[in-house]
């Protein structure tokens, strides 16, 4: 026994179509794909939108679109109400078996399916539909709601989100702005090495840097001394070049042009051949 085909939600019929629609399926409308299709006593197809738009603004005679469109004066055949417009079964069936991509993939879900399956991967499995956040009461795509909205690490953290230190687990519950505050004495939270600039790849808690210190003073040392020779290294190759642009510079400029050499050789020539002329 065939089931009714099911009626996808307004956000699944959002969906951008991946298939090629058949022009029997299309809403005599907006000429859009028929999702959730309904059928006039006389025929046309149109998607549930357009129809509850068309009633809507139709305040006068509610015309179905055929009529609007092939006759210039409406008669009482081809008025649309309701009652005149049934689910298209058939043409529902057909709609919901084409590939259509999911609704979000403008904000990068990668989802792609059957119309009739995109109602639960929206509900179930896609990360970037909207949800609703129980702190902040607004609105947050799935994978930040799990994420970065309630870490207080992250600078996109709900602002009325509470919770202990990550680093120290000992403190207080704290929203992000304490946490911030907090973390300036919390002694749990990770540091690099003071000399990390120098090249030291330490890291670890902050009560362990003035240990680590103690402990690598020599290596320290060394590692400041490479640091250093390397910088004096690149400021005198920057200072040497810095000498040999004015040099460069003067040497371009002052070489004359072919044509001004030509020019000065054939002047005096003239000159001279003149004044023979003349004698």
């Amino acid at each position: 026994m065939n089931q009714k085909p099911q009626e996808v939600s307004a956000k699944a019929a959002e969906a951008t179509l991946i298939d090629e629609c058949p022009e029997p399926l299309l809403c005599y409308s907006c000429k859009k794909v028929a999702i959730n299709c309904y059928q006039s006593e006389h025929g046309c197809r149109l998607c549930s939108i357009c129809l509850t738009c068309w009633l809507r603004l139709q305040d006068t005679a509610k015309s179905c679109p055929c009529g609007e469109t092939d006759r210039p004066s409406i008669s009482d055949e081809f008025l649309l109400t309701w009652t005149d417009c049934l689910p298209d079964i058939a043409a529902r069936r057909e709609v919901n078996e084409l590939k259509f991509r999911c609704p979000n993939s403008g904000c990068g879900c990668p989802y792609s399916s059957q119309l009739k399956h995109l109602d639960r991967h929206l509900t179930t499995d896609c990360n970037f539909e909207m949800r609703h956040c129980n702190f902040c009461n607004r609105e947050v795509q799935l994978h930040l709601l799990n994420s970065r909205h309630k870490d207080l690490l992250s600078e996109s953290c709900c602002e009325k989100f509470f919770a202990p230190c990550p680093h120290c687990n000992g403190s207080e519950m704290l929203n992000r702005q304490s946490f911030l505050t907090h973390l300036d004495s919390c002694q749990a939270r990770p540091v690099e090495c003071t000399y990390s600039k120098a090249g030291c790849g330490w890291s670890g808690c902050l009560d362990e840097l003035e240990q680590h210190c103690k402990d690598s003073c020599h290596l320290h040392l060394r590692l400041l001394n490479i640091f250093h020779q390397q910088e004096i290294q690149k400021l005198r190759e920057e200072l040497a070049k810095a000498k040999r642009l004015p040099e460069e510079k003067c040497a371009h400029t002052s070489l004359p042009e072919p044509n001004d050499c030509h020019n000065a050789t054939q002047v005096p020539l003239k000159r001279r051949s003149g004044v023979t002329y003349n004698k």
